[in-house]
């Protein structure tokens, strides 16, 4: 048990060194420690601080990119609203001029076919008067000695006023006729949906050929004439003691009438129209809007006469 049994001046000795390291670590080395832990407190205290400001800052940086976003969408959106303002006012404007262009172009090729028929009917009359003068004079100076012989001099005299007639008639300006034609085959274009019903879309499935065409209708007639350089059909379809046509079906018979007349005379004939004129253009456009089409949207070629062509086409497009 001695092995196990402390000896009192050990136990002193041990108590005295165990004082004197408490007492040095008390004095010398507690205080470094304290200082340490309450530097590195500090440095926590002021990271978090940091970190505090940092999130505030980032806060604030966001709330102002978004304040700067939505301002931007907001001006974004206008901007567009009146891009597409103006793009419809600027359609608008072409249409109207274009409407009213076209108006006139009409109204000048009207003028002038008139014109033209009554400068070719005085020229008939004054022909035929003429020749008619000139049969009478043949007639009573040569002796007929027969029946057989009259009517052989006054068909050959009528055979000559039909050749001078031929020579020298003109109904109209050829631009103005082939202008004419091409803008009355639209009769016959179902694409022309937008403020157009073409009322001869419902036959298009039943031509083989291209044709030009006018419908018209009154509460007791309906009428259907169309052509090409081969043929001219006109159909008429009512009653016979002017009774109204109630029925609205009864308004359709003559359109299949004449489709089916016209197209047992082309059968197996090629398809055939006039030649443009050389002081004629041709621009490939949209003939709803008069603009030239975008990515798939209907286009086809709109003529003009060069000394006649409209103002918007001669400033925004170019001349083919």
């Amino acid at each position: 048990m001695e092995l196990f049994t402390p000896d009192f001046g050990l136990v002193l000795w041990m108590f005295i060194a165990f004082l004197v390291l408490f007492l040095a670590l008390a004095f010398f080395a507690w205080p470094i420690i304290v200082r340490s832990l309450e530097k590195r407190a500090d440095l926590i205290d002021k990271g978090v601080e940091y970190a505090q400001d940092a999130k505030a800052q980032l806060d604030n940086a966001r709330a102002e990119a978004q304040k700067y976003i939505s301002e931007a969408q907001k001006q974004q959106a206008e901007i567009l609203r009146d891009a597409a303002k103006m793009k419809t006012q600027i359609i608008e404007e072409a249409r109207r001029e274009a409407s009213d262009e076209a108006k006139k172009g009409m109204d000048a090729a009207k003028l002038s076919i008139e014109q033209s028929r009554k400068e070719a009917e005085l020229q008939f009359r004054n022909e035929v008067s003429k020749f008619s003068i000139d049969i009478a004079e043949k007639m009573v100076r040569k002796q007929m000695s027969s029946d057989s012989a009259q009517s052989e001099l006054v068909n050959k005299l009528l055979d000559e006023i039909e050749k001078k007639v031929k020579e020298k008639s003109i109904l109209a300006d050829k631009s103005d006729v082939f202008l004419l034609n091409e803008s009355m085959t639209s009769i016959f274009d179902n694409s022309m949906t937008y403020n157009i019903r073409p009322t001869g879309g419902r036959l298009v499935s039943l031509l083989n050929h291209t044709y030009a065409g006018k419908s018209g209708t009154t509460d007791t007639d309906n009428i259907m004439v169309g052509y090409n350089p081969d043929i001219v059909v006109s159909v008429w379809t009512g009653y016979d003691d002017s009774r109204l046509i109630e029925d609205y079906d009864d308004l359709s018979y003559g359109k299949y009438i004449w489709a089916d007349v016209i197209e047992s005379y082309m059968y197996n004939k090629k398809n055939s129209w006039y030649e443009m004129p050389s002081d004629v253009i041709k621009v490939d456009l949209n003939p709803m809007s008069g603009f030239y089409p975008s990515f798939n949207e209907y286009h086809k070629y709109i003529y003009f006469k060069k000394n006649n062509i409209p103002w918007y086409i001669e400033l925004l497009y170019k001349k083919e």
